[in-house]
């Protein structure tokens, strides 16, 4: 792979090993890789949930359900995002029992410092019609996710072996130029 020596006269990378180069940049690209992967499961999930309350006309308090109620996919998900106020999707998703179940309205400015989470057992969630269309837009559904995660994934692991190659490359026309800026 790296068959080449490089010997930088003015880069002081003594402390860096053969492999280090390599892990660097193989640990960037998985990270990356997972980080896409778990963004189209949210994309995915989210635009489900978004979908089933418009579908089921679920616009106001009086016809507000339950996770379970919903029949959406990923409730071990949304558990977690519909949780507490300051989750991107509680921006658009009302909770109609809020007061009820936690005793105090976490957006009232006081009560800032009380813990704020909702029993997701009981909370009953709407999505109001004035939030439909920026919930819709925000939380669309992706388009051909498995094709665009495969495409992705294979443009960064090219670049990330590019990158091996590049690098040193790079680092001796960075040593070369910092020589003749001394000279």
């Amino acid at each position: 792979m790296l068959c080449t020596v490089y010997n930088y006269a003015h880069l002081d990378l003594s402390s860096l090993s053969a492999g280090s180069l390599g892990l660097v940049v193989w640990g960037i690209c998985g990270g990356i890789i997972a980080g896409i992967f778990l963004s189209l499961i949210y994309k995915n999930i989210t635009s489900s949930f978004i979908k089933t309350l418009v579908k089921k006309g679920i616009s106001d308090e009086e016809k507000a359900v339950t996770l379970s109620e919903a029949e959406a996919k990923g409730k071990w998900y949304l558990r977690s995002a519909l949780k507490s106020p300051y989750k991107p999707i509680r921006r658009y998703v009302i909770c109609a029992n809020e007061k009820d179940l936690l005793g105090f309205d976490p957006k009232e400015q006081d009560n800032i410092g009380k813990k704020a989470d909702l029993p997701m057992d009981k909370a009953k969630f709407y999505l109001p019609e004035e939030n439909r269309t920026k919930a819709e837009i925000r939380f669309s559904e992706a388009k051909r996710p498995a094709a665009s995660f495969i495409f992705t994934a294979v443009l960064l692991i090219a670049a990330a072996y590019f990158s091996l190659y590049a690098a040193p490359e790079l680092l001796q026309m960075l040593d070369n130029f910092i020589g003749t800026l001394k000279n």
